[in-house]
Formats: C-alpha cells, sequence, structure tokens
C-alpha cells in the first residue's frame, strides 16, 4: 500500500523496509535504499540519483533521508549509495 500511495522512492517505503528488516532479521541495525540509480528519470519522473534510505537501530530510533547522490553511470550511483549508507550508519552508531 505504501508503495502504491507514496511511490517506490519515498522516505515512507525506506521507512518501512529499515524497520521491517531490523523485525526480520533480529539485528541490532538495519539499512534500506530504495531509488533512481538511471539512466535518466524512472517511470514515477524522479530524477537520476534520488535515492532515499532508512536507518533503524534496535530500541532506539528509524531514520529516513531523501538525498541526491552523483554518479556518472548508473554503477557508480550504486556504489555511492553504499558508501553513503555505510558512512551514514557509522556516525549515527558514534552519536549514540
Amino acid at each position: 500500500d505504501t508503495i502504491k500511495n507514496k511511490g517506490i522512492v519515498s522516505k515512507e517505503v525506506a521507512y518501512e523496509m529499515a524497520n521491517g528488516a531490523l523485525c526480520k532479521s533480529g539485528a541490532s541495525i538495519a539499512i534500506s535504499v530504495t531509488g533512481c540509480a538511471g539512466p535518466g528519470k524512472d517511470d514515477e519522473g524522479n530524477e537520476e540519483g534520488t535515492i532515499c534510505f532508512g536507518f533503524s537501530i534496535k530500541n532506539t530510533f528509524t531514520i529516513t533521508e531523501k538525498v541526491n547522490i552523483e554518479g556518472n553511470s548508473r554503477n557508480e550511483i550504486r556504489l555511492n549509495c553504499v558508501k553513503y549508507a555505510f558512512n551514514r550508519a557509522n556516525k549515527l552508531l558514534e552519536n549514540l
């Protein structure tokens, strides 16, 4: 329902993905990524590099962010998403 109502590239979907992964995995942290890596806009009109992240930390919080990730190709955008996600998660954990 959330995808239908908010679109696949949305903070709401990223939130549900991160929370769901955390609950089902038994992990201490879960990260979700949904976005448009290109080439070009997606079917919903999201620009290439529009990415929503979800960060869920057990017994603490879940936050979401919508950012623009740069890259010269689909693979470079995807790689930069992974780098962003791990760097951001590290910062969040350092501040607990």
